[in-house]
C-alpha cells in the first residue's frame, strides 16, 4: 500500500519538531542519522526543515536585540526549564532516602515538552515571517505641496496627496489604513481573503481590489471609485447610514449621512487629476479654486472681498504653479493680490 500523502501543515509540524529537539541536550549520533533519513525522504522536508531552522536563528538574534518575539520564546523555554528542576530536586531527594539511581535532568524531556516548543516554533515563525514581510502601524505621509507614491507589502499602490498621513498596517486577516489626514488614490491589490479597510475618522471604506480616492474633509469625507465598488459606512451609526459606491460615483458625508452621485468620465478625470499634479477647474467658484491652491502651499491665500465668490473660474493647472494663478487673477479678473510673507491677500479691485 503507498504511503499516505503528507500535508504542508504535516512536514511543518515534523520538521519544528525535529529542531526543538536538536535543540535538547539529549541529542546523539542516532538522532541525527535519523533526521538525516527524514530530510533526505523528500525534498520538502529538507525545504521545511532549513527554513524552519533558519527562523530560529533569527528569533534568537532577535531575542538578543530585545524583540518581543525572542522574549516570549525564552520566557516558554524558561518555564520548561523550571519545571524540570523542580522534578530533579524532587529526584535527588528520592535518591538520598532510598538510593534510587538519579537520572541526569536533562533526560527528563518528554515528548509533551517537544511538541510544546515545536508548536511554540511554529507559531514564532508564523509571526516572525508576518513581521518582516508585513506593515505593522507603518506612517507614510507627504510634504505640502508634494505628491507621494508608495507601494504597500500587499502590492496596492497608494498616491498620498499634499500633506496627507495614513498608517498602514496588515495581518493575515486584513489589510488596514488610517488616513488621518489629506488625500490618497489607492489601486489595490486584488485579495479576497484580506479586505482592504480604510478608517477616515469614524468612516469605513472597504474593497477588495478597487481604484478610488478618498480625502478627508474636515470631519466629513469625500470619495470617488473609478474601478469596482467600495462599501461606506459609519460603524457606530445606524444600518441605514451605509452605501455601495460603484465605478463612476462619487460619495460625500455629512455626519451619518451619505450622498451618492454618478459622474461623467470626464468629471472623474478632473475629479482626481491631483494625482497627476493638476487641478482642473470648470466653471469653480474663486473660494474653491483658492481651497484646493492652498493645499500645496505653506504660504495660504486669503480672500479679503466676499463679493469676489462671484468670481467663477476654470482650466487647467499645475498644483504648485500659484504664481501662474495669481497672474491669471490680475490680468483676467478684478482682483488685486497683495503678497506678505506670511499669505497672500485677494480682494476685489
Amino acid at each position: 500500500m503507498a504511503d499516505p500523502i503528507e500535508t504542508n501543515e504535516q512536514i511543518e509540524e515534523a520538521a519544528s519538531t525535529w529542531i526543538a529537539r536538536r535543540e535538547g541536550d539529549t541529542w546523539n549520533e542516532d538522532d541525527q542519522t535519523t533526521l538525516d533519513a527524514w530530510m533526505r525522504a523528500s525534498t520538502a522536508h529538507r525545504v521545511a526543515f532549513l527554513r524552519l531552522h533558519a527562523t530560529w536563528e533569527r528569533l534568537g538574534r532577535l531575542s538578543s536585540l530585545g524583540t518581543p518575539v525572542g522574549i516570549k520564546l525564552e520566557e516558554a523555554l524558561g518555564s520548561e526549564s523550571q519545571a524540570t528542576n523542580a522534578a530533579d530536586e524532587t529526584a535527588t531527594t528520592q535518591s538520598d532516602v532510598g538510593s534510587t539511581p538519579v537520572r541526569n535532568r536533562r533526560s527528563l524531556r518528554s515528548p509533551t515538552t517537544y511538541a510544546a516548543a515545536a508548536a511554540l516554533l511554529l507559531s514564532c515563525t508564523a509571526g516572525l515571517l508576518w513581521y518582516l514581510n508585513g506593515d505593522h502601524g507603518s506612517p507614510y505621509e507627504s510634504a505640502i505641496g508634494a505628491i507621494t507614491n508608495a507601494t504597500l507589502s500587499d502590492g496596492t499602490t497608494a498616491v498620498l496627496d499634499s500633506n496627507t498621513r495614513i498608517i498602514v498596517s496588515m495581518n493575515a486577516r486584513e489589510r488596514h489604513v488610517e488616513l488621518e489626514r489629506g488625500g490618497i488614490f489607492l489601486s489595490v491589490a486584488k485579495d479576497p481573503a484580506r479586505p482592504f479597510v480604510v478608517d477616515v475618522g469614524d468612516k469605513r471604506l472597504t474593497d477588495e481590489g478597487t481604484q478610488f480616492s478618498v480625502r478627508r474633509e474636515r470631519y466629513e469625507v469625500a470619495v470617488v471609485v473609478t474601478d469596482g465598488k467600495v462599501h461606506l459606512a459609519t460603524p457606530s451609526s445606524p444600518a441605514a447610514a451605509q452605501a455601495h459606491i460603484e465605478a463612476g460615483s462619487q460619495a460625500h458625508t455629512s455626519g451619518t449621512h451619505i450622498e451618492v452621485r454618478p459622474l461623467s468620465a470626464l468629471e472623474i478625470q478632473d475629479v482626481v487629476s491631483w494625482h497627476t499634479g493638476h487641478l482642473v477647474f470648470h466653471d469653480s467658484s474663486l473660494p474653491d479654486a483658492v481651497a484646493e491652491f492652498n493645499r500645496y502651499s505653506k504660504k495660504k491665500m486669503v480672500i479679503q472681498s466676499p463679493s469676489l465668490a462671484d468670481v467663477r473660474i476654470g482650466g487647467s493647472f499645475r498644483a504648485t504653479d500659484i504664481d501662474g494663478f495669481l497672474s491669471l487673477l490680475k490680468r483676467g479678473f478684478p482682483v488685486q493680490v497683495v503678497e506678505t510673507d506670511a499669505q497672500i491677500t485677494l480682494a476685489r479691485r
